[in-house]
């Protein structure tokens, strides 16, 4: 086994690109659709500035990517193994989640 050091840098930096709840937010609805930088604006209620420092750090890492049409930037995955990311990290969760419920009842 080699350890790569600037491999895993830089694999390390798209993770923690995406290590955020609003990025982990974005990257799902990106998931099922593009959407608008104004779409996530109002799903998220937050400004439009911070909505566009997420996109852009996510699409900076080359997790997404945008478009221009007409007066609106529409934003998409890059590839569909940027979904798997989300539903990985779900799966794992939902794993936690039952190892600490079997606990529980273990535990009674």
């Amino acid at each position: 086994m080699k350890y790569e050091k600037e491999r895993f840098d830089a694999m390390a930096d798209i993770v923690k690109a995406a290590a955020h709840p609003v990025r982990l937010f974005i990257l799902e609805a990106l998931s099922q659709q593009r959407y608008c930088v104004k779409e996530f604006t109002a799903a998220l209620k937050l400004d439009m500035s911070t909505v566009s420092k997420h996109l852009l750090k996510l699409k900076n890492h080359g997790l997404i990517t945008d478009c221009k049409e007409g007066n609106c930037v529409y934003y998409q995955l890059t590839c569909n193994c940027v979904k798997e990311m989300n539903k990985t990290a779900y799966n794992i969760l939902k794993q936690n989640i039952n190892r600490q419920n079997a606990l529980l009842k273990e535990s009674k």
